[in-house]
């Protein structure tokens, strides 16, 4: 037996092991799901035959917050070659979709509640978890992960990069798309376990980023906050992501999940301290290795440096703030 059928029958193998995964799991989900199995073979049924583009964008919305799915969201001025079927120029193509997914029961349609909304879409919770299956066990998650994560980024604003306060305007757009990235996430938090050779992105980690950074400035519930910065971590911190040690990016977490952290009581303060401390190292970094001279680098150095001077303040170890304040 040559390499190359020692090869092939490993990867046939893993492709076996992966499709019983799957299938496993599809069959406790129809257990499980409360529904009758009528239901789950109508929406079979309705999956078959689809056309290339409508499978794509029913795969899309299997990712994203299924109570509304804003048209807006979906359509636009896109230029990659992935989202090319959800061009603004393309619409007679989307109606046809919309049309047919609706036709087939697979979507619901809601009309527009003020003059200015273009309408949205919703879908069932469980048709989600059945598509978002056989996208692994297809090999296509990782594809329709990347264009799900690109249409909700190019709507969702960054955080501001110095950690002050956010414009009203782009406060009134994470209201809006913030579902989304919950949507994203549970998928992430979900298929990760389930499917550990998933991949990936910087692109994804930006955007948990700075939907975390959004929930923490408003004073929202600091747990949703966490799950973010988390998944923004274990994503920068995996093989998928070329990402240094001491890139910004992991200052910005650790200092916010540290500041959060230091909120949660006494037992999350030994952790918040290490954060802190991570933090305010990669920003001395950054600052020692800028060239030419950045401001907001300087500010942010200034910030890590009395944020974890108040953590030191906090444990009676003036000694080590005031140096640090002197500097």
């Amino acid at each position: 037996m040559g390499i190359q059928d020692l090869v092939r029958r490993r990867l046939d193998s893993r492709t076996r092991g992966i499709l019983e995964v799957a299938r496993g799991i599809r069959d406790k989900l129809v257990r499980d799901s409360g529904l009758n199995a009528s239901i789950h073979t109508l929406w079979d049924i309705g999956m078959m035959d689809l056309s290339v583009p409508a499978r794509s964008l029913l795969d899309i919305m299997a990712l994203l917050d299924p109570e509304r799915i804003q048209k807006d969201l979906l359509v636009g001025d896109h230029g990659e070659e992935s989202l090319l079927f959800l061009n603004s120029t393309e619409q007679a193509q989307f109606k046809r979709m919309i049309r047919n997914l609706s036709g087939r029961k697979l979507i619901g349609i809601r009309e527009p509640e003020r003059d200015c909304d273009e309408g949205s879409y919703n879908i069932h919770r469980v048709l989600q978890q059945k598509i978002q299956l056989d996208l692994d066990s297809c090999g296509n998650l990782d594809s329709v992960m990347a264009k799900a994560t690109r249409l909700v980024r190019k709507r969702f604003p960054q955080a501001p990069r110095t950690r002050g306060p956010a414009p009203q305007k782009d406060k009134q757009l994470c209201r809006k798309y913030m579902p989304h990235v919950f949507g994203l996430l549970q998928a992430f938090t979900e298929l990760k376990y389930t499917f550990p050779a998933m991949k990936n992105s910087k692109e994804m980690a930006d955007l948990f980023y700075d939907a975390g950074f959004y929930i923490w400035d408003s004073n929202a519930t600091e747990h949703e906050a966490l799950a973010l910065f988390d998944a923004t971590e274990t994503i920068l911190n995996s093989e998928w992501v070329d990402t240094d040690t001491q890139h910004p990016r992991q200052a910005d977490i650790y200092c916010i999940s540290g500041l959060i952290r230091y909120s949660l009581g006494c037992q999350e303060r030994n952790e918040s301290f290490r954060r802190l401390k991570l933090a305010l190292v990669i920003r001395k970094h950054v600052y020692d290795t800028m060239d030419p001279y950045d401001r907001d680098s300087h500010v942010l150095l200034e910030n890590a440096a009395t944020d974890y001077c108040t953590a030191l303040l906090n444990r009676y170890e003036f000694g080590e703030a005031d140096d640090i304040l002197e500097q």
